[in-house]
């Protein structure tokens, strides 16, 4: 895969997890050229976090990692997904 080909998929991503109602304030950052990573600000465990997993399998990408930056408790909190490449 060629470098503009690996930015034209994060496009795709941010594009496909948008259009299937993941928050705007999700963001779709290169990892490597096998990897990706999906930061979730605030996002609720199930709706959010666990739907956004299943969205990216969808598209050939399967959960690698998840690290939680900010909880306060509830069933919302700040992760970033790392992502890697299964198709």
């Amino acid at each position: 895969m060629t470098q503009q080909e690996y930015f034209d998929e994060i496009l795709k991503i941010e594009g496909y997890l948008k259009e299937k109602g993941i928050p705007a304030e999700t963001f779709v950052y290169p990892n490597d050229f096998n990897m990706v990573d999906v930061n979730i600000e605030w996002g609720d465990w199930k709706h959010e976090h666990k739907y956004c997993d299943v969205l990216m399998k969808e598209l050939g990408w399967e959960l690698d990692s998840e690290c939680v930056s900010d909880e306060d408790g509830s069933d919302c909190y700040c992760s970033t997904h790392t992502y890697k490449r299964v198709k």
